[in-house]
Parts: C-alpha cells; structure tokens; sequence
C-alpha cells in the first residue's frame, strides 16, 4: 500500500504546485529503486530492446526517462492482464502524462469520439509501430478494461482514491482532479454570495467626479488630455464594485490599467481602507509593470483630491502570486490558505491568462469570505506554463451587458443577456488604445493580430493579411513599422542546428537598427555611482533608466530556448555582435554542463534577465535589467569599480554585485514569447523555426505579435506563419464545466 501510495503521490506531482524545475524527475529517480525492487516487469509486456527503443523514443516527444519508470511501475501494479492489455494501459498512462505536460488537466476518451487518444498514441510509438503494438489493438484493449472494470488498482472512478480517475469520458490523473473540483466549488461559492450594496446615487456622483471632475490625464506637447474610459471600461469599473467576482479581458491596449486605477478611486472613495487592497500578477516582470502603470495614471490625476494622493503613497504595491500568498520555497507551502485566510477585501490581479490551475486554486483557498476578487487579462493569449487555462474556463461564452449597476455609468452599454455561469461577472474590452486604428503601424498590428486570433478565417489558402508587407531578400531593406515578413532565402533546405548566413544577416540587420547606437555605447561605458544607502545619484539614476529604455524598445521572441532559431543561440549571437560593438575581448563559455554551456560571460552594458526566482533578493523570473560598472560615491574609500546587475523597481533601482548572481542571468536580446507575456516593446521580431512543432499555435503568435505598438518582423516562411495561425492550442480543462 505505501508503494501504491508513492506512486498515486508523484503521478499528480506538478510543477504548477510550485515545484522547482526537475524536482518531480529526481524524486522519480530516487524512488525508482524502490518501484524496481517491489514490481517485477514482466517480459512479455517489454523486452529489455523495447524499454531501450521505447525510452528513446518517447525522450524525443517530451516523456522523460523518469516519468517512463513511473508509468511502467504503477502498470505492473495491475496483475492478471495480458501482454497486450499491459502493453495497452502503458501507453494510455504516458499518453496521460503527455497531455498533463502539455498543459491539460484531463485526457479525452471518449468526449471526442476517442481521436485524441488514437492520435496521441501514434505520436508516442515509434514508426512503423512494433508487432504487438498496434494502435487499434491498445485501443479496443483498454476500453475492454473499463468496461469489465479489470484495472482497479490503477484506474477508478469519482470518489475512489486511486491513481487515475475516468469520468465522463474523460482520465485525470486523480490530484488534478481533485484540484479542478476544489477550484470549481470556490469559484462557485464566490459566484453565490450577493452583491455589495452601494447607494446608487453616491456610486453615480462619485463616478463622475472620478471620471469627469478629476480624471486621469497624459501629457502631448505640455498639454494635458484626460483619459475618458469607455462604456466597456466604465461597465468594468462599476461589475468590479459589486460583484463578488469579475472577469475583464481584452487585447492589448484595451485600457486594463485604466480600469483598475478607476476602480481603486472609486472603492477608496465608498469608503474601502487601502490597507484593504491586494494588487498581485502571476510574476516579478509584471507586478512591476502593474505598479509603473498604475503610478503613471495616478501622478496623472487633474487637479487629486486627498484621497488620490493616498493612493499615490499609500497603495500597497503590486505582489507576485507567490508572494502575496506566502510561499516559502523550503517547504513547498503557502502561509495564506483555506485555513489562514488574506485580510484583504479587495485582490486586483493582471496578467490572469499566465495564472496556473494550481495558483488559481490556492489564491481563491486563501480569500476571506468576503473578499472581492478581480481578474484581468487576455484570453487569446498564451495560457500558463504549468497546467490549466483558467482564465479561459472562467469566461462566459457571452458576457452580459444588463447588469443593475450598468445604468450608473456615465455612458451605459445597451443591455443585452450573456450566456453562461459567468456571464455577468465577466466584461470583454474590444477597442484598443495602444495600436490605434488612425495610426498606420499600430492599425496594422491590430488587424494582423486579429486574424492571427481568428486563424485566418476568411482568408484563401494561399493568401495572407493584406496587412503584412513582405520584405525583399535583404532583410535590411526592412522598414520596421507595421508588420513585415522576411522569408531567408536559403530557409528553405535549412534544419535547426545552427545559425545560417540568413539568421546571422537577420542578426546584424536586427543590432545595428535596434541596439547599437553611439548613445548606447556611451551608456554603457560609463561607471555609474552608488551611494551609501546603496542608491544611485540623481545623474546615475537618470542614465541607468535611459539604458533601460534602450533595451525596453525593441525584442526578438522566439518559440523556444533551444536550436538556432531559439533564444540561447540568438542570444549568443546577439552577444558577440556586442563585444565587436564595443571593441571588447572575446568573452569565454562558463565551465560547466547542461544549460551552463549556453551562458556567457557578459560585456558591461549588456541586457540580462533573471532566470529564476530569488526571494531573498526580490529578484523574479523574467525580471530584465543591465550589468554595468558600479563605483562608491566615496572617492576616497580606495574601492574599485565593480560589475553590478542593476534592475528597475518603479522610481528606483536596485543593485547586486553580477558574481553572485551570475548563474542566475541570461542575455536578453532574445526572449520566448512565453517569458514576453506582460511586457510591451514598440518593435519586436518573432523569430519562427525552420520546421514545423507543436509549440507553433495562433495564441502564441498572437501573443508574440502583440508585444508590440509599432512595428512587427516576422522571420520565416509564410507556410509556418500560416500553420501556425490555423493551429490552436488544445488543452483541456474542466473547471468552466463543472461551474452552476
């Protein structure tokens, strides 16, 4: 029973669970032992060739050796089958585990006719598939193991407390389960308790004090413009007074920040305690650009009343997830949770679509009872790293419009029913600011993206948005506004290995228009000082922030870290462009193995992000500064000028000798569109691979394509643009259904 129970442990085991990075594979590996000594895999179900062949394989499709002992082992749990039933509930296991790693919570089936499980099986046998192992075979077997219920040890149904959980045509691996249930009853609990009770006519009178009497302005040419919010935004504003829970999401631009200082105002206004408020987003990247947007819009407000300067100075600041729940990495816990409730009455979280199953979970655990919880975010883009798409379940299929409160805003929507459970906690942003549609580049991104999000709907087969421009053979003959389509000529008989002439011609062309400005070089250069309190000098501080903005305009993405086309060798490139740049020695790799051989020394003034996250520090995951030289403002005290990495953090910047965290850091030229989410760049290249991968969806083109306000490179050919953007991201997840 306790091996059983080991096993049922790690199964579920994620690395949404704040997990870190391979901590589930060597706790596999340690108690593989242990499976090995308790179960004895018999040969008929593998030969000592087929685990070789089949191990290698299924490393090649993203099942780690690891998970493949786990999944063998809990099989040999079940006695009495026959090779071919063995061999059935194998692959049906790592087919599981695949669609978890994948970002699912469950398996299809049965829902959808049993394609997904057919599919998915020919992805993980090898070509052409061994005798014994056919497809069709595996199938039938193990549906005739459901059906006669001769698989119990391993496979039950709601309620049993066994490894794998079937219900409804769906497998969970059963701590999934019953993760998505205990998230289900939470949001459903929210969704039940009533309304806040706010007189209306206060409500009104203060809405247009807020919006009308004292609005939030910005500044063109020395003269200020007051940012009016919509009937969408002003409908946001007042669903996330009243109701106990609310859903805002739309595409970049949409005025999400808006919303949230308006509401802020408003709720400080009725009254709410601003130590009542939590702000939060799913990384360090950005709750930083969650407080930067915030105070612009606040230092902005015409002519603040006592209560706006509050919140300019007493607002608590923005808090990761992790954070603001209290996790403690030594033990894999959080300090806030069902049991220890969060005092605050009011949670604002952006950048929801990033937030995890696991997260979400724990965040609405921890929610007083009568907490008001808002999220923002955009559907379309990318989900989570780890596993969920909560955002997504969350949303109605139609958002309603004749909420009560919609007649107190200043220009109310016409009312129209939603569909859905959450159809009136939930509010969709179409019209975007920030890519205008009277601005010619900003237009084109938008529609370009649009489509993208559509998949190309309407379009001919062999035709794109009339939007992107393609780009001659010289890919420096570029303009860089809009959105343009470079295709390599070479690209064509190219693979992924290394960088060829083509991409080295993207890089230079990419450094030299973005990077490498004289003013850079100047920025770079200088030694910047330090004060006692470990603060910059007012001239330091100012030329730290404008290396910053250098970087901060312009980014490549990438699809993923590795191959040419990835973020390491872009980097690498982008690396030594820099030292030719500077005229500095040629940097050498760090010792080392694994991903060690991809990080280099770096030149002073280069671009670096955080690769981990080190609370000690404050210093998160994505977060992106610069390494430049650092001096004591005490001339006298005999100290040399060190290397420092220096990040930002609102009107201040913090500091930390790069030896210490030199591990740490990466080159940040080059970005995964994934490490992009909740950053903005006026230009941005989206760098494609040379072949097709599952990794190439429309949500992550979308979200690649809208990083930017200005202008958008795509590299690569038009048929994997085109792939790409009919390809939608296929995770499943049932919290949405089991809602009401």
């Amino acid at each position: 029973m306790r091996v059983a129970m080991t096993q049922l442990d790690l199964l579920g085991e994620g690395a949404g669970e704040q997990a870190q990075d391979g901590a589930e594979d060597r706790v596999v590996s340690g108690a593989r032992g242990v499976f090995a000594r308790s179960f004895r895999v018999d040969a008929s179900l593998l030969s000592a060739r087929d685990v070789s062949s089949l191990a290698d394989h299924l490393n090649e499709q993203g099942i780690s050796q690891a998970r493949f002992n786990l999944a063998l082992n809990l099989v040999s749990m079940q006695r009495d089958l026959s090779a071919t039933e063995h061999r059935a509930l194998l692959m049906v296991v790592l087919a599981s585990m695949l669609a978890q790693s994948m970002g699912s919570t469950y398996m299809p089936i049965d829902e959808d006719g049993g394609e997904y499980l057919k599919v998915t099986l020919g992805q993980l046998l090898p070509q052409p598939v061994p005798a014994g192992w056919e497809i069709d075979g595996l199938i039938d077997a193990f549906h005739t193991l459901r059906r006669e219920r001769r698989a119990g040890q391993i496979l039950g149904q709601p309620g049993e407390f066994k490894p794998l959980i079937e219900e409804g045509g769906r497998l969970y691996h059963q701590r999934m389960l019953l993760h998505e249930e205990r998230l289900a009853e939470a949001i459903e609990r929210m969704l039940m308790r009533p309304d806040r009770d706010y007189e209306g006519a206060r409500v009104r009178a203060e809405f247009k004090d807020v919006i009308e009497a004292h609005p939030v302005t910005y500044e063109v040419d020395g003269v200020a413009h007051p940012i009016k919010p919509g009937a969408e935004q002003q409908l946001a504003a007042l669903t996330a007074l009243y109701a106990p829970l609310t859903l805002i999401t739309g595409g970049p631009g949409t005025g999400k920040t808006t919303i949230v200082v308006t509401i802020l105002r408003l709720a400080a206004r009725l009254g709410l305690d601003l130590a009542d408020v939590a702000l939060a987003a799913p990384t360090g990247k950005a709750a930083n650009r969650m407080a930067e947007s915030i105070r612009g819009q606040l230092e902005g407000v015409h002519e603040p009343t006592d209560l706006d300067h509050r919140l300019l100075t007493d607002l608590p600041a923005p808090a990761t997830l992790h954070r603001l729940l209290g996790y403690s990495p030594r033990t894999g816990t959080f300090r806030h949770n069902r049991n220890h409730r969060l005092s605050a009455k009011l949670v604002v979280v952006d950048e929801a679509s990033m937030i995890d199953l696991f997260m979400m979970e724990a965040l609405a655990q921890a929610l007083g009872d009568d907490a008001q919880l808002v999220l923002l975010g955009d559907r379309e883009q990318l989900p989570s790293v780890d596993t969920g798409a909560v955002l997504r379940d969350l949303l109605p299929e139609v958002p309603a419009t004749d909420q009560p409160w919609r007649e107190l805003a200043i220009d109310p929507m016409a009312a129209q029913p939603g569909k859905g459970r959450t159809a009136r906690n939930a509010v969709r942003l179409t019209k975007s600011h920030r890519m205008r549609e009277d601005d010619p580049s900003g237009s084109a991104i938008l529609k370009v993206a649009q489509a993208v999000g559509n998949g190309f709907k309407g379009l001919p087969a062999d035709k794109l948005p009339s939007e992107i421009k393609r780009v001659k053979e010289d890919v420096s003959l570029a303009s860089w506004q809009g959105v343009e389509l470079w295709t390599p000529p070479s690209r064509g008989g190219d693979t992924d290995e290394k960088p060829t002439a083509d991409l080295k011609a993207f890089v230079a062309a990419w450094f030299k228009t973005h990077i490498g400005s004289e003013r850079c070089k100047k920025l770079s250069s200088r030694k910047y000082t330090r004060q006692a309190d470990g603060t910059f000098d007012e001239a330091s501080q100012a030329a730290l922030k404008e290396l910053m903005a250098h970087y901060a305009r312009a980014r490549v993405l990438t699809l993923t870290r590795v191959f040419a086309t990835g973020s390491e060798s872009l980097n690498r490139q982008f690396h030594r462009a820099f030292g030719q740049f500077r005229g500095s020695k040629k940097a050498e790799a760090k010792e080392g193995a694994g991903d060690n051989q991809t990080r280099y020394v770096h030149y002073v003034g280069e671009p670096v992000m955080m690769l981990r996250n080190d609370y000690e520090r404050d210093l998160f995951n994505g977060d992106q500064g610069v390494v430049v030289w650092v001096k004591d403002s005490n001339e006298n005290s005999g100290k040399k000028p060190e290397l420092y990495a220096v990040f930002e953090r609102g009107e201040r910047m913090v500091a930390y000798p790069a030896g210490e965290l030199r591990d740490d850091l990466v080159h940040a030229y080059a970005m995964t569109v994934h490490k992009s989410q909740g950053s903005e760049f006026r230009h941005i290249a989206v760098v494609l691979p040379t072949q097709d991968m599952p990794l190439l969806t429309r949500e992550l083109l979308y979200t690649g394509i809208t990083r930017a306000s200005k202008g958008v490179l795509l590299v690569g050919s038009e048929e994997l643009l085109r792939v790409g953007s009919e390809r939608e991201a296929r995770r499943f997840s049932g919290v949405g259904g089991r809602l009401g």
